[in-house]
């Protein structure tokens, strides 16, 4: 079974919309399932990934934590990744390989509400905005309310506006950039 599942990058925080706002962009993380096992494992094992990926894996995470959520029995999965999204650079590589992994799943069991896979991702990313534009595609905002799914909307993106991308020489992870923000921001500032 080769298929491959394409999610692409985001760009969030757009503006004021700190959390809330995110774009997709024409950068992509392509993952082709290689091989599918009925043995009710609910393993997805990453064979090969370009480029390499160390520590923790997104996608594995996501494919497991699906299953577990929704108390499905699940194949186990083997899969190569391949992607042009830079990492620790801005552009949701974290929540596109978590939206894949939860993609996978969606390939191999039954389809899933897009809610369901939003709420998933929020859950393993901590935020909603890059997952939603990972998830819907386009312009999305996010509405989060504790004790409920998030929801995403959509949005129509300008034509005639068209994002350049930067990404720095330096990757800074997500969580290190969240700590250096304040608690709180003066009104003035906001």
């Amino acid at each position: 079974m080769l298929t491959t599942i394409t999610v692409p990058a985001s760009v969030a925080n757009l503006g004021p919309g700190f959390d809330t706002l995110a774009v997709a962009v024409q950068v992509y993380l392509r993952v082709t399932v290689v091989d599918v096992r009925d043995d009710g494992a609910g393993v997805l094992t990453v064979r090969s990934s370009t480029p390499p990926v160390s520590g923790p894996n997104a996608l594995e995470r996501a494919y497991a934590h699906i299953a577990r959520k929704l108390g499905r029995r699940a194949p186990s999965v083997v899969v190569d990744v391949e992607s042009d999204i830079p990492m620790a650079a801005g552009l949701g590589s974290s929540a596109a390989a978590s939206v894949a992994g939860l993609r996978v799943f969606e390939q191999v069991t039954a389809p899933l509400p897009d809610s369901t896979l939003l709420d998933a991702a929020t859950t393993l990313e901590g935020h909603a905005d890059n997952a939603a534009a990972a998830i819907c595609g386009g312009m999305t905002s996010v509405v989060e309310t504790p004790g409920a799914e998030p929801i995403a909307l959509r949005w129509s993106w300008p034509d005639d506006l068209q994002l350049v991308i930067a990404t720095p020489d330096v990757g800074l992870a997500t969580s290190k950039a969240r700590a250096a923000l304040p608690e709180v921001l003066p009104r003035a500032d906001a």
